[in-house]
């Protein structure tokens, strides 16, 4: 049965898990009076793991008891169906009867779901009590009637004859297997729900009703059989066109542990119009004797008609759409017996046109009303003669004064006063800049985004597309402008505004002038190389004495990179953001003054850093995945056959992880005294010498937020030799002298072991290699090589000596210190000696 479930989920980034546990269906069999295991599977307990501390996991725990019987809560709408009866006209044993007049059945032949429904599902968590929820499940398999009109489809059973059908009889659920009246529309409705503290006292209480939406669309069906010479036949019903709606809520609330009530609501829901099924009035009782009720007013309420009021017909538009939003709401407060209303809202529309597409009927004013004390002679709106009418003293909030051609408000107006122009792109409905006390034609953004923008700029020189580069300030693309290529736009002047502010951002390796014109006058903006940085400009353009439209144009006198223009009244507030062309997510904001933040997300797309205008971070987020951490440990690492007295030994951390190492330090204690140790570097990479010999207890400890601090302690054993400097070498014999002593001899043999090593001096080494360069072996080394370091970035020495074509020769590199070395490699090369000692 578990087979194919769905037992626990991983895919979450910081490597916690959802788990489940399932138990069997049960359910009371009303015949049997006992619990019987049903189909399928529930969930019993659902696990949520952050994968880091054990102790925080979310445990969710599933019952299905009826609280009041003790026993299942679960009900099948029908069980399955594997024999039926047909008649017999024989005679016999009682055994011989049913024998013969019974059919067996492999499979279910039931025309009911099969599933079990629960009453009853009280959902828990430990220290943080329980919900019990108790849901409405009609018309199952044991019940005779459910209300007025539900009861179970019988089986009739007709006969040409009075002969008897031996166990033949009307009965429900048999052949011919009609289905029963169905009424899924009313199951699995809350009908209860009860919230308990963790001692199990109700802390409040929630109880719906519910009213039919209309009368059902009745279908009468017969379905008939023959069976054995008679006739099986079942008369039954279907019911379409029918709902249920919400007709009251009561909810209760407690003082616990007492159950004595301190708080009670009741709303009720009434849907009065015959036009839809929407609520039209929703009052609440409260327990200090107050009613509040709140009226919803819809587009179909109206009844509207064509008309040459602008409201009506949008309102006739809509309604004809099948559109069937909220237009009105008012809320009236009822004390001692009078009503005065207290608050209301009413979203005005208009048609508007549009160049590229069908006109839509769109919102045009959003009005409001509030009054503390409330008034008596509120008016409602309504459509008289054709022209709509509402309450005198609504006020306009918001005026959408233009829309853009995906019907994206462009300019509002708030509060009859402050005017405000969005700019949406086209692509990513997002808005791109908002200019705070200007409208959309009053002012003038291009980004470079290519998507359209009702503000952008047009070129003198149509442009590539080539010249929209990737290398943007915001979002994905700036524009390379070719010197003499003007930009311009026409705007329409904001009245009594006096200057404009003319800016954008500039990256170049030249110096120029920007040169603009609004109407006619011209100004220059110079500007400098800004060493491969973006850089903000701005001017100061008067624009009293100008007409009500003019236009704003540019050039600049040598070729460069600009990205976000703008041209705005100079009083307005204006914030920009970009964008990710692919994922969407906003990659930085800009304010008025040309201050930016840029974001960076990882690749789940969550927030990982905020930078500022230089790029310096300001925020920095860190997602902890389970892997993460199980692999954030300490370990140390040392070259355990270098380990010797006056020898630099090189140690690290070496523990492989995939964690950002940002802000991680480490901290060394090597067990001989000396002070403790700090390391910045990567995997803590440090060298430490020993002076004498014997085992030294090192310590390296780890930390890095949020991760914590880890350690790790390992016994180095130091040897007293002076054979200290490692051999790497392969394919040669190398042979060490002091003066024109033989010190020390290694072939192949000796490099294969991987232990070669020669004490601190200088030496003259000869070196025996065969392959050389020779005109019969073109492929053969044409140099052989040295390279000897304190520390791989530190006290590195390289030589080198050309191949000699004679057989048996001998290369010397003479007087070769290695005196503090760690190691000495050996090679051969198929390239000419091109190196030179660095030190």
């Amino acid at each position: 049965m578990m087979a194919g479930t769905l037992s626990s989920i991983y895919a979450y980034e910081n490597g916690g898990s959802t788990s489940f546990e399932y138990e069997p269906n049960d359910y009371f069999d009303a015949t049997a009076g006992t619990v019987i295991q049903g189909g399928g599977l529930r969930v019993k307990k659902l696990t949520i793991s952050d994968g880091v501390n054990p102790s925080g996991n979310i445990v969710t725990n599933y019952s299905y008891l009826n609280p009041v019987a003790g026993l299942s809560s679960g009900k099948p709408v029908s069980v399955p169906l594997l024999s039926f009866t047909t008649p017999f006209y024989g005679s016999g044993t009682t055994e011989y009867m049913l024998q013969n007049s019974v059919i067996r059945l492999e499979e279910n032949i039931s025309q009911e779901d099969t599933g079990i429904l629960y009453s009853h599902i009280r959902v828990s968590k430990p220290g943080a009590g329980s919900s019990l929820y108790e849901y409405l499940i009609p018309a199952t398999n044991w019940d005779n009637s459910w209300g007025s009109d539900w009861s179970p489809t019988i089986s009739n059973f007709g006969r040409a004859s009075c002969v008897s059908g031996s166990y033949m009889t009307n009965e429900k659920n048999t052949y011919p297997f009609a289905p029963n009246t169905n009424y899924d529309f009313e199951r699995g409705l809350i009908k209860k729900l009860g919230q308990y503290d963790e001692n199990g006292n109700k802390v409040s209480e929630s109880v719906y009703t519910y009213a039919r939406s209309n009368s059902p669309l009745v279908i009468n069906a017969l379905r008939f059989e023959g069976n054995a010479g008679a006739m099986a036949y079942s008369k039954y019903t279907l019911y379409a066109g029918v709902g249920n709606l919400i007709a009251q809520e009561d909810n209760t609330v407690f003082d616990a542990p007492s159950v004595i009530q301190a708080n009670h609501i009741t709303t009720s829901y009434l849907y009065g119009s015959p036009q839809h099924k929407e609520v039209t009035t929703k009052t609440q009782v409260k327990s200090d004797g107050s009613t509040a009720r709140t009226y919803f007013k819809y587009i179909k309420d109206y009844g509207a008609s064509t008309s040459s009021d602008p409201m009506v017909q949008s309102i006739y538009n809509l309604a004809l759409q099948g559109v069937n939003i909220p237009v009105e709401s008012y809320s009236q407060l009822e004390r001692n017996g009078v009503n005065r209303t207290v608050s209301a809202s009413l979203m005005d529309f208009k048609t508007w046109g549009f160049n590229y597409r069908p006109s839509l009927d769109l919102p045009f004013h959003q009005f409001n009303f509030l009054n503390a004390v409330g008034v008596s002679d509120f008016q409602p709106s309504g459509i008289t003669g054709g022209v709509f009418s509402k309450d005198s003293r609504y006020v306009a909030r918001e005026t959408i004064l233009d829309y853009d051609k995906n019907a994206n408000p462009t300019t509002v107006l708030a509060n009859g006063i402050n005017k405000k122009a969005v700019i949406t792109d086209q692509l990513i409905s997002s808005p791109v800049a908002i200019f705070e006390h200007a409208g959309i034609s009053e002012v003038a953004y291009e980004n470079f985004e290519l998507h359209y923008l009702e503000t952008g700029f047009t070129y003198s020189v149509n442009p590539a597309i080539s010249s929209f580069v990737t290398t943007a300030r915001s979002g994905s693309h700036a524009f390379s402008l070719d010197a003499g290529n003007t930009l311009s736009r026409t705007v329409t002047k904001f009245t009594g505004r006096k200057y404009y502010l003319f800016s954008l951002w500039i990256n170049t390796a030249t110096s120029g002038n920007i040169n603009v014109s609004t109407n006619g006058v011209s100004q220059t903006l110079p500007y400098s190389n800004t060493g491969g940085q973006w850089k903000y400009y701005q001017a100061r353009i008067p624009v009293g004495s100008f007409p009500d439209s003019f236009v704003i144009s540019f050039q600049s006198s040598t070729a460069i990179l600009i990205d976000d223009i703008m041209f705005y009244p100079a009083d307005a507030l204006v914030s920009t953001s970009g964008y990710d062309e692919n994922s969407f997510v906003k990659t930085s904001t800009t304010n008025t003054n040309g201050r930016a933040e840029y974001y960076i997300y990882d690749k789940w797309l969550r927030l990982k850093n905020v930078l500022d205008d230089n790029k310096n971070i300001t925020l920095k987020k860190t997602y902890i995945s389970k892997n993460d951490q199980d692999n954030y440990k300490a370990e140390i690492s040392y070259d355990a056959n270098h380990a010797n007295t006056n020898y630099p030994l090189y140690f690290s951390d070496g523990a492989l992880s995939n964690w950002d190492s940002e802000g991680l330090s480490y901290t060394w204690n090597f067990g001989d005294g000396s002070s403790t140790t700090n390391s910045s570097a990567l995997y803590g990479q440090i060298l430490h010498t020993y002076t004498a010999p014997g085992s030294y207890s090192v310590t390296l400890t780890k930390s890095l937020a949020p991760y914590g601090t880890v350690s790790d302690t390992k016994t180095v054993t130091v040897t007293n030799s002076t054979e200290n400097v490692r051999v790497y070498g392969g394919g040669m014999t190398i042979s060490f002298y002091q003066g024109t002593t033989l010190a020390y001899v290694f072939n192949d043999s000796d490099f294969a072991s991987g232990n070669v090593f020669v004490g601190s001096g200088t030496y003259n080494i000869r070196i025996s290699a065969p392959g050389q360069y020779t005109s019969s072996n073109p492929y053969g080394y044409r140099s052989i090589r040295y390279q000897s370091y304190t520390t791989p970035t530190t006290g590195v020495v390289n030589d080198c000596l050309i191949s000699q074509p004679a057989n048996n020769y001998f290369y010397y590199f003479n007087g070769v210190n290695l005196s503090g070395k760690q190691q000495i490699s050996f090679s051969t090369s198929t390239e000419e000696c091109v190196v030179e000692e660095v030190q």
